[in-house]
């Protein structure tokens, strides 16, 4: 017998048919299939959107990783000799790119997450991060190399003045973030 509360099998049938009438209406409360994609595509978007402000939560972990692999392609191909001679240089070069990092990291953090005219400072200190970067590159590799600097009239590498502009970006940042920055809503 299929169940002991049916006295017979004709009654369980009977039953069995009703709940099978009761699934037909069940299908009908579903939604239109032109409404599907629509959502798809929103969730998509979210996902999007969820996935870089995660970042802008926490930048760090991902950040520390790009500088672990910054920190190996500046020290390891140095030749013996180089390294030797021009070694704090070299390291202050990776306390550079280490600093505009965070610089840059602060400056996204503050272009994307206030509402005021305040904004423009970050994407300002982004460009101002990289020009750094790049100079200090371009210097350390040419004082490297040659001995010289790759401006002519300079008797001494920009490497150490371009550190301390990236501490006054990354304090400047600081500062203007606590005191004049409103989150967006």
């Amino acid at each position: 017998m299929p169940c002991d509360e049916f006295e017979s099998e004709d009654e369980y049938d009977e039953f069995d048919e009703e709940y099978e009438d009761d699934e037909d209406y069940e299908e009908e409360d579903f939604e239109d299939e032109e409404d599907f994609p629509e959502e798809v595509e929103r969730v998509l978007r979210r996902q999007e959107e969820s996935r870089f402000t995660t970042f802008l939560e926490d930048p760090w972990p991902k950040t520390a990783f790009v500088l672990i692999l910054i920190g190996f392609a500046i020290i390891l191909p140095w030749p013996e000799t180089i390294w030797f001679t021009w070694l704090y240089h070299i390291i202050a070069l990776y306390v550079l790119s280490i600093l505009g990092v965070v610089a840059m990291v602060y400056s996204l953090k503050a272009w994307i997450t206030t509402s005021t005219r305040i904004r423009f400072i970050g994407m300002t200190f982004i460009v101002i991060s990289v020009v750094c970067l790049i100079v200090g590159f371009i210097d350390t590799i040419a004082w490297a190399i040659t001995g010289n600097s790759f401006i002519p009239a300079l008797q001494t590498p920009l490497v150490v003045l371009l550190v301390v502009i990236e501490v006054f970006l990354i304090y400047t940042l600081w500062i203007m973030r606590s005191q004049f920055m409103e989150p967006k809503d």
